[in-house]
């Protein structure tokens, strides 16, 4: 996830939305992966270019969306560091609604 963040920061910096809604997408895979659900695995994988339109969109509606994307992501790596599970789930959902506009998310 630390290593992801940096490389959105850096993509975030350059402007390119494109390159940075992939590695938005990236970091979340990473989130499902550690779950070692084989089967949330599979079904994120399926989804992952609708993850990366989402975010494309939301970025370019709102260009600060960028920077409440990367506090968020660097919340919930803290939260990840300090084996906080519940609040990442919490701040997770909160993420998925609030950037991307899910409901339940």
């Amino acid at each position: 996830m630390a290593e992801s963040l940096e490389r959105q920061r850096t993509l975030a910096a350059t402007g390119d939305h494109v390159a940075f809604s992939a590695e938005d997408a990236d970091f979340h895979g990473v989130v499902v992966r550690y779950g070692a659900n084989p089967l949330l695995s599979a079904f994120y994988a399926g989804l992952r270019d609708r993850q990366r339109r989402m975010t494309a969109t939301s970025v370019e509606r709102d260009p600060a969306q960028l920077e409440r994307i990367l506090t968020d992501h660097t919340a919930l790596l803290a939260l990840v560091e300090q084996g906080r599970a519940n609040e990442f789930d919490q701040l997770l959902g909160v993420h998925m609604r609030e950037v991307h506009h899910l409901a339940g998310g």
